[in-house]
């Protein structure tokens, strides 16, 4: 997979941006449930 660096504001929790955007991703049909679990770090 490729990685994407996007600038937020320090107000913005970093996990809740990487939830939003594996959720979206897999809503969309993009990423399979795995994928977006493994984008999250939570399987390494």
């Amino acid at each position: 997979m490729k990685t994407v660096k996007i600038k937020v504001p320090e107000s913005i929790d970093e996990h809740s941006m990487k939830m939003y955007v594996a959720g979206i991703l897999f809503e969309k049909g993009e990423l399979s449930a795995g994928q977006a679990a493994d984008s999250l770090e939570w399987l390494k």
